[in-house]
């Protein structure tokens, strides 16, 4: 019960048992004495600590009581109640740092074996020139050597004797021949990749030739080669004028058995 209520049922037990006693005076301003009436007007709480207080307002037989009542001391905390119930997830919190590296695992398994690859290639080389290189045609229609001096990095493959490749590891052979014919005087020129001085049909090349007229001499083939066989270019011409050979190149590459 607080203040009021309590001031209040007060009030209503005076009122209920409160009778006035006869008064013997005479009546004041026609007013005759009767019950006297007592209703709450304000009820203030005070502080701690300080006096109770009462003020009385209104006229007769009607009064007013205006109370003021302190504040009373804080009460001992109570019991802990139960637990309520799990409140709702909150949202999900930003993404913390990155950990530590952990230790590496251990080694798996070895794999299975994979497809075997190509063959290695295991003898190449080649020969050239980048000087004109002019060659003296002895007889008409008789292949002559072209001096090419210069050679490239190699393997199983010799460079003699000079101008020439030796092959020293048997099998399929990737040749490569290029240069450009030229002459002074008109004329049938021809051109050759030779084994053991002997033209190799597929590389023959023959054009017309004169002050103004050249003949490309350039292509691959593939070839089965022996051990020992001695590659070289050579040309000739239907007369004896000189012919020039310009950036004459030999290459080959063994493929495989």
């Amino acid at each position: 019960m607080n203040n009021v209520e309590r001031a209040r049922c007060i009030i209503q037990e005076f009122n209920k048992h409160y009778r006035p006693m006869p008064c013997c005076c005479p009546a004041q301003n026609n007013v005759v004495p009767g019950n006297v009436t007592f209703t709450i007007g304000t009820v203030t709480t005070g502080l701690p600590g300080s006096q109770a207080a009462a003020s009385i307002t209104g006229t007769y037989p009607n009064f007013i009581l205006n109370l003021t009542i302190p504040q009373g001391a804080t009460g001992p905390t109570g019991a802990t109640g139960p637990q309520g119930p799990q409140g709702i997830q909150g949202i999900e919190g930003p993404t913390g740092p990155t950990g530590a590296t952990g230790a590496t695992g251990p080694t798996g398994p070895t794999g299975e074996t994979g497809p075997t690859g190509p063959e290695a290639i295991t003898a190449y080389g080649g020969i050239y020139s980048t000087d004109p290189v002019q060659v003296t045609i002895n007889t008409a229609n008789t292949y002559e050597e072209v001096a090419l001096d210069e050679t490239l990095p190699s393997q199983n493959v010799t460079y003699e004797p000079a101008n020439n490749i030796t092959i020293n590891e048997a099998g399929t052979y990737l040749i490569n021949y290029d240069a450009l014919l030229s002459s002074t005087n008109t004329l049938t020129g021809y051109a050759a990749v030779r084994r053991n001085e002997g033209n190799l049909p597929a590389t023959v090349t023959s054009g017309s030739l004169s002050t103004t007229a050249t003949v490309p001499f350039n292509g691959v083939i593939i070839q089965e080669l022996n051990e020992g066989d001695v590659l070289d270019i050579a040309v000739t011409g239907s007369t004896t004028d000189p012919i020039t050979v310009n950036n004459g190149t030999l290459v080959v590459r063994r493929l495989g058995d």
